[in-house]
């Protein structure tokens, strides 16, 4: 019975720290909406030039002449609704330059892109070394296995490390060139990427001359060609075209 208590308690406090890591997670995730929001330029600048730009004449109008041909009053409301369109149209979109120009709505700019990335590949990092020491602490116990795992030895630590780094480095190349930020250091991941960059545009080079000389086959240069491509989908983040 006291053994079933404790369990009890064990999971109560369990669901209860479950509980409180969620409202955080919504907290941090309000105020990043909102960071996110006055980041995009989305305060009351934008707001006035989007609700001004909003053209709800034309729907006005679409409602209007939906409506059954039995009500009474049906071409007066049409007609209403159709000058309201044209107001819309011609007095909002006639004035929105005017009404841009004047707010100066202000977005992202390059240097935001680029503090948001190296934040993020920090993150990044951190979360992995803290990982990475959790599982290498004596006594780790595997969650799949339950078995308490050997030490690994110092070559397989070493490895892991530099994973830590290189399996997110190819968030350099979102950074851009000419931005001071880029340049004020390097790591040897990145170091890494950009000779391994080098060497990669030199053999698609090659490729391509190899290709105009013909004296490989088509179908030896496809295979290449594909080999590169994986390659080099190392090297570019999702969504960076």
């Amino acid at each position: 019975e006291a053994r079933t208590e404790r369990d009890r308690d064990t999971r109560t406090a369990e669901l209860r720290t479950v509980r409180l890591h969620r409202l955080e997670r919504l907290e941090r995730r309000a105020e990043a909406d909102a960071r996110h929001a006055r980041e995009q330029g989305l305060n009351w600048r934008g707001a006035a030039v989007l609700s001004w730009s909003g053209m709800r004449g034309v729907v006005t109008l679409a409602a209007a002449q939906s409506i059954p041909t039995s009500v009474p009053y049906r071409s007066q409301i049409v007609l209403i609704a159709f000058i309201a369109a044209v107001v819309t149209l011609l007095l909002h979109g006639l004035t929105l330059p005017s009404l841009i120009r004047r707010l100066r709505p202000a977005g992202p700019t390059k240097d935001d892109r680029t503090e948001e990335l190296l934040a993020l590949y920090n993150t990044l990092v951190e979360s992995g070394h803290a990982a990475l020491e959790a599982v290498l602490e004596p006594g780790h116990v595997d969650p799949e296995t339950g078995r308490v795992m050997n030490p690994p030895s110092e070559a397989t630590i070493a490895r892991a490390r530099a994973t830590v780094r290189s399996s997110i480095s190819a968030l350099a190349f979102s950074v851009p060139r000419d931005s001071t930020l880029a340049h004020e250091h390097e790591s040897d991941a990145q170091a890494y990427l950009r000779l391994s960059r080098t060497v990669l545009e030199a053999q698609r080079a090659t490729l391509l001359e190899e290709r105009a000389v013909g004296l490989f086959s088509s179908s030896a240069l496809r295979a290449a060609e594909q080999v590169l491509d994986t390659h080099e989908l190392r090297f570019n983040p999702a969504g960076d075209h």
